[in-house]
């Protein structure tokens, strides 16, 4: 009973902490109108979940009746939160252990698996929260629209509670899993389940399109889909088309169908509780990766890396004693009188912003960043640039992570926002740092392409090169931490380059990107985002 009233309280605590941020009520805010953009009117001239040829005129979907809008916006719901909820809630335990409370909490009789179950319920707790602000929100949504002003709330609720659930509960124990695993803690872990939740997407939707449904589909997409084509095909016999789960244009109104909703057998039901019931054992998993906030336990790798980046604790405390027999006078300069510090004064805070990013990460990656250089280099003009720039721009992600956040992070942030003239001569060179090491990753791609004969595209490298960094900082200053920006740059890196969507391929792999100046727009929204970071930064210099 004590070890269960221990479990409830970590969890409430937690759950209380999130909540009552301002960064949470953006979110919600945000899943409000995202919903309502998901579920378009018949003119709005878009088109989100239906069924028809891509470009056509002809194209299908359901009335909006509570059996046809609970489904619809319960997919979208399970996908944002499959994918960005993760990153929403992998927070619990750096959180412990950046603010001190990981060392309160480790001389206490909290067993290690008690502690990993409370986080996991802490993350359920939020991403639920935010999954009863969605299903409000639907039900007004119907009444909304107004093509079908009757609720019926099972039809309404059910494809929440069978299918976005225990996703929801997935993605909860795998926040807390990662965050046990040390290589699974940083800016790998947000990569790995990025590509992880990918292929999960893919699965459900491929075999959506074939089957009824597979135990095997963690995320369960499939079971709606597949109810949702046989009735398509029941209703229109000669319906041959595909499935849109996206957004895109519509070129005409839609053939709309009243749709009934699913009947959930026992066997669809069973095979969601298995995931539902998975979901509960990953703690206990996680719990014996958990080192318990003991130092000792962690990788020496990663406490080389803490070591390189804070000062000489022993030295400080002895006053370098083991050097010097006596200590030498001290004598203190006002800073009035270094106003001048130099010519070159700019240049040596680049350089020491450059061997601070350069510490963000291992020896190894050195290795694999100028095997990108030299790939880029040789290979044929067409694969170095449209295949080997997005994968040279996905390799620098540890670094990018780490501006404007690092301050926060390293807990430094007392002296540095305490220096003279930061924002005039540390910021901008800080924002450059991360340029140059953007244009670096690309620069066997860059001179492939100058080589080539084509400045105008060098030119699109460079823009992408001011987005990015751009982007980092004020991420990082505004939420002094590295996960909105890798969530938002993974999307925007496979959605735009990787698949080729020429409205945010701020790289320029497609033609059509360049064509409609999209590089060129990006890099203005960098200057928009510098100017937010400033504006940050200077609120975090005032508290």
């Amino acid at each position: 009973m004590r070890t269960i009233r221990a479990i409830f309280h970590l969890q409430y605590a937690d759950y209380l902490e999130r909540v009552r941020s301002s960064t949470f009520l953006i979110v919600l805010a945000f899943i409000v109108f995202a919903g309502y953009f998901y579920t378009p009117m018949a003119t709005s001239g878009y088109r989100t979940l239906s069924f028809g040829v891509e470009d056509a005129r002809l194209w299908y979907r359901g009335v909006y009746n509570s059996a046809w809008i609970g489904a619809q916006v319960a997919l979208w719901a399970t996908v944002w939160l499959l994918i960005a909820g993760f990153f929403l809630v992998r927070n619990a335990i750096e959180r412990d252990i950046r603010t001190g409370v990981g060392e309160i909490i480790a001389t206490t009789p909290l067993t290690r698996s008690a502690y990993t179950l409370g986080k996991m319920l802490s993350n359920l707790a939020t991403l639920l929260t935010m999954l009863a602000v969605v299903i409000v929100s639907t039900g007004l949504m119907q009444l909304l629209r107004g093509e079908y002003t009757t609720l019926e709330p099972w039809q309404l609720i059910s494809p929440f509670l069978v299918t976005t659930l225990p996703t929801v509960a997935m993605v909860a124990a795998l926040a807390v899993l990662f965050e046990c695993i040390p290589f699974l803690r940083g800016t790998t872990g947000s990569v790995v389940y990025f590509f992880f939740s990918i292929c999960l997407l893919t699965f459900s939707t491929l075999i959506g399109q074939t089957s009824g449904g597979s135990i095997l589909d963690m995320i369960g997409l499939s079971q709606i889909l597949q109810r949702m084509m046989m009735a398509i095909q029941v209703t229109f016999p000669h319906f041959v088309g595909e499935m849109n789960l996206g957004t895109s244009p519509s070129a005409g109104v839609p053939t709309t169908f009243v749709w009934q909703g699913i009947q959930w057998t026992g066997n669809l039901l069973i095979g969601r509780l298995l995931w539902l019931g998975l979901a509960f054992i990953i703690p206990a998993i996680a719990a014996l990766f958990f080192s318990r906030f003991d130092p000792a336990k962690e990788k020496k790798a990663r406490l080389a890396k803490q070591s390189s980046n804070v000062l000489d604790t022993d030295e400080i405390i002895e006053g370098q004693t083991t050097r010097n027999s006596t200590a030498a006078p001290v004598r203190l300069t006002s800073l009035t009188g270094q106003r001048n510090p130099g010519w070159n004064a700019p240049l040596r805070v680049l350089g020491g912003e450059l061997r601070m990013l350069g510490k963000e990460v291992p020896w190894w990656w050195y290795i694999g960043a100028l095997v990108w250089i030299i790939l880029g280099f040789l290979l044929p003009y067409d694969i170095a640039y449209r295949f080997f720039l997005p994968i040279a721009w996905l390799w620098p992600l540890p670094i990018w992570s780490s501006l404007g956040n690092r301050e926060r992070q390293r807990n430094t942030h007392q002296l540095v926002f305490a220096s003279e003239a930061i924002l005039g001569r540390q910021f901008p060179m800080h924002y450059l740092a991360g340029v140059i090491i953007t244009l670096l990753a690309a620069s066997g791609i860059l001179a492939r392409v100058l080589l080539a004969g084509n400045a105008a595209v060098g030119l699109v490298i460079v823009l992408g090169a001011l987005f990015i960094p751009a982007l980092a900082l004020c991420f990082g200053v505004w939420t002094s931490g590295r996960r909105l920006f890798e969530m938002t740059y993974l999307a925007l890196w496979y959605i735009g380059a990787i698949n080729q969507t020429p409205a945010i391929d701020f790289m320029g792999v497609t033609r059509e990107a360049i064509a409609m100046q999209v590089p060129a727009i990006f890099a203005g929204i960098a200057g928009i985002l510098l100017i937010l970071a400033v504006i940050g930064r200077r609120k975090q210099m005032q508290m």
